[in-house]
């Protein structure tokens, strides 16, 4: 059962007045009005319209399949041309063609690359307050959206292939290899916005100038989904960010704890408990080793001996959470990697 205030079972609504945006910056919570505002609101738009495009080539598919109309010219009404492609020597089939992660889709997700990395770079550059208070601390810098712009780059420039050093020059988004064709999963999209820690966000409800309710934004849970074959099985994890963070914030001689933060396929996400010491550099040392770890298995973790979990058992704990109306919080010291930084 959620609470009053918890409607969704995603957490707490937070209202964001947009009239906060004009107070202290050294207010937290003016701070965090002016991301919710101008960080979080554009990028969980544009992961809509992305999500809305996906599940339209999906229905595509649906409709095609055990057809072959998915072949013919196609033009938007008014026109007196059509325009098919035929792929020479490559396969085609409804997967490759429609589907969310298929040829279709890639323009979807290219746009959704640009629009984020260039809401980032107008975030990172622009003084707060709407330009008002220019002497206050601004910018950002952070590698996920340093990783970002690297790849939004290829897109634009390298026509949509990895540049020579790529896998050197991304920190974080290690997607792709040099010389490698840059085609988007929806695995990529899930792992961008849990290390931006946007996929498990409040429910956010903004208020103009003038107090009046404008739009919300929330996450809601889907029940019953069933994910097509390519996307199986749904408790693969496509994102592990490890953390250090007290194990106990009541008390303040509680050990400190290496935390593992994981999102699955299907979105789902749930925070582990990997080691416990009361040496945060003990702790340090395997997070370093968890990060440079290589991924193998089916299960998509890292090979370390502190992640030897039931990795479908964890994902039915956090499926079953989630359906008793509670989701993973992120610990305090979680959170977009953003600080303000001095203009000097």
């Amino acid at each position: 059962m959620t609470s009053p205030d918890d409607i969704f079972g995603l957490g707490p609504v937070q209202v964001v007045d947009a009239r906060k945006r004009e107070g202290d910056l050294s207010d937290s919570q003016t701070t965090g009005t002016i991301i919710a505002y101008d960080f979080a609101r554009p990028i969980l738009m544009h992961t809509e319209q992305l999500f809305f495009l996906l599940e339209a080539v999906d229905r595509m598919a649906q409709q095609a399949a055990g057809t072959e109309d998915w072949r013919i010219p196609h033009a938007p009404p008014g026109l007196s041309l059509a325009l098919m492609s035929t792929v020479m020597g490559e396969q085609c089939n409804l997967r490759s063609e429609l589907g969310s992660e298929g040829r279709l889709a890639q323009l979807a997700y290219r746009g959704w690359v640009a629009m984020v990395a260039g809401t980032w770079e107008r975030f990172r550059r622009l003084p707060p307050l709407g330009g008002t208070a220019p002497d206050l601390p601004r910018g950002m810098q952070t590698g996920v959206f340093g990783d970002l712009q690297k790849i939004r780059n290829d897109v634009l420039k390298n026509d949509a292939v990895a540049a020579n050093g790529a896998e050197g020059k991304c920190e974080v988004l290690k997607w792709f290899r040099a010389g490698e064709p840059i085609v988007f999963k929806l695995d990529h999209v899930i792992e961008f916005l849990h290390l931006t820690a946007l996929l498990p966000t409040n429910n956010f409800v903004f208020c103009d100038n003038d107090g009046k309710t404008r739009m919300t934004l929330a996450w809601h849970p889907k029940e019953n989904q069933l994910a097509p074959p390519w996307r199986n099985p749904p408790y693969r994890v496509v994102s592990a960010s490890p953390f250090i963070d007290q194990v106990d914030h009541a008390n303040p001689d509680s050990d400190q704890g290496l935390f593992v933060r994981l999102a699955f396929a299907d979105g789902l996400t749930c925070t582990v408990l990997a080691a416990r010491d009361t040496d945060r550099h003990h702790l340090l040392d395997k997070k370093r080793a968890i990060e440079a770890a290589p991924v193998v298995g089916p299960f998509g973790l890292p090979q370390h001996p502190d992640l030897l979990w039931d990795v479908p058992a964890t994902h039915a704990h956090a499926t079953a959470k989630l359906s008793q109306g509670s989701d993973y919080r992120p610990p305090r010291s979680v959170g977009p990697a953003i600080q303000f930084q001095s203009t000097s």
